[in-house]
């Protein structure tokens, strides 16, 4: 053979190998969830998957299109896993496909042993951590299979067959009833708590079936809104746009068709409609219910943060109103903290001291006072006066402040307090009076000269 033929040869057994390497699993359980969790594994390993519910479905799948492994559960309607491991082994046709038992009902070493007498390649229990179970399965997949025989038994040992089988199946849908009535009995009381939740939940609970129809509404909403949760229960959420304005209706419309890609959305702010009328702002979220990786629902809640909408709105008249009352004085006004920090000033502050802009922008910590300071005609003075009002919280203070250039500032300060006497700070007044001192000595000077020409004419 040359050397081109067999290169030839090579890389059909290299295709070969690589069409060969992609098996093809059997995976068998009536749990819908079971068969999704372990498809998606098993696929995201590079493993073709098929399905079947029972045993008798996964003999007509395997003899219509056979697989490389089998990976079955016990407990199962129409046709258990023990007797599809007995039929998979008296079947020519598949016998030579290695079975795996995969199941969570077990009741001890007699179950392991029970199967494996069957014929089984290996028996694991669930759950098992995905890197041991692709293991597990590889190993299998990738091993010389021997096909191990199960011969006909004689009519005595096929009955002891059938007393093994019934006592085995027996104890494990004992144990599976068992496992069944504690899962049954958490539900229980999980669903209880639920009830008690949804039921005495401050906030507007509301479930939204995959037709986006209405299908629980908690109490609350007659508390909120007015309404009673028997008016939207069973109604499509078109409904909706009679408790919300017109633009709240629009973006819950838009929100919905997020959240039913799977996406949550958070937090947003829709208008509500009282059955009163009354508007009300509600915060909602809304998050999608997935089930076997598709959205079947969804859940959103509302909370009623009309009280807070109407506080942050007064908040915002009310620094308005102080901006805006702060900028019309023809005073420099200074709020800063306990510590002396800047917390609020107006532009005349800033124009009757000549202060870097970046000063008070940047609100620094270096306390703006200190540049106040520097620019007194008796800094130490000053100085003083602001120690001491910071000693003594309490007290209020109006003085006069002299610049080297000879301006006159009138200076007034007061503590700012709120509920039980916490301390917060001090408001700062400057109000330039030059121009009345310097009237008030012309007066003086014109009184002293107006005495002395009087004195003159006297004498």
């Amino acid at each position: 053979m040359d050397l081109l033929s067999r290169g030839k040869i090579s890389v059909h057994e290299s295709a070969k190998r690589e069409t060969t390497m992609k098996k093809r699993v059997l995976i068998v359980d009536d749990n819908n969830t079971n068969l999704y969790m372990l498809k998606t594994l098993l696929e995201g390993e590079g493993l073709d998957v098929t399905e079947a519910k029972n045993g008798q479905e996964a003999l007509d799948v395997a003899h219509a299109d056979p697989p490389d492994l089998i990976l079955s559960d016990i407990l199962m309607p129409v046709m258990d896993g023990y007797a599809l491991c007995r039929e998979w082994k008296l079947d020519d046709s598949l016998k030579h496909i290695p079975f795996l038992f995969y199941t969570a009902t077990y009741t001890g070493t007699k179950n392991e042993d029970f199967a494996l007498s069957l014929g089984a390649d290996r028996f694991i229990l669930k759950p098992q951590e995905p890197d041991i179970l692709m293991t597990m399965l590889q190993e299998v997949l990738e091993e010389t299979y021997v096909v191990k025989q199960v011969a006909t038994k004689p009519l005595e040992e096929e009955m002891e067959f059938f007393r093994q089988y019934n006592e085995i199946l027996f104890r494990k849908l004992e144990k599976k009833m068992s496992d069944l009535e504690i899962a049954n009995q958490e539900l229980r009381i999980l669903e209880e708590k639920y009830r008690l939740i949804f039921e005495n939940a401050t906030d507007v609970i509301c479930a939204i079936d995959r037709d986006l129809n209405m299908v629980s509404v908690s109490p609350s909403v007659e508390r909120i809104l007015g309404y009673k949760p028997q008016d939207f229960i069973g109604r499509p959420v078109s409904d909706l746009g009679k408790i919300l304005t017109q633009e709240s209706f629009k973006q819950a419309i838009a929100d919905i068709g997020v959240i039913l890609k799977g996406n949550t959305i958070e937090a947003t702010i829709y208008q509500f409609i009282m059955k009163d009328g009354t508007i009300k702002h509600g915060e909602v979220s809304g998050s999608p219910v997935i089930r076997e990786g598709k959205v079947t629902g969804i859940i959103s809640v509302a909370r009623d943060i009309t009280e807070r909408k109407q506080a942050e709105e007064e908040l915002l008249f009310r620094n308005i109103l102080l901006h805006t009352q702060q900028e019309v004085s023809i005073d420099g006004i200074l709020v800063v903290d306990e510590k002396a920090r800047i917390l609020s000033y107006n532009n005349r502050f800033v124009e009757m001291w000549g202060l870097p802009l970046k000063l008070v922008e940047d609100k620094v910590d270096e306390p703006v006072l200190q540049f106040v300071t520097a620019q007194v005609a008796d800094p130490p003075s000053f100085s003083r006066q602001v120690q001491y009002l910071y000693e003594h919280k309490h007290e209020t203070s109006r003085d006069e402040l002299i610049l080297p250039d000879g301006r006159v500032f009138d200076r007034y300060s007061a503590p700012m307090f709120g509920p039980e006497d916490q301390y917060f700070g001090r408001v700062w007044n400057f109000r330039d009076i030059t121009a009345r001192k310097r009237a008030e000595e012309k007066l003086v000077d014109t009184h002293k000269s107006l005495r002395k020409a009087i004195n003159t004419t006297i004498r």
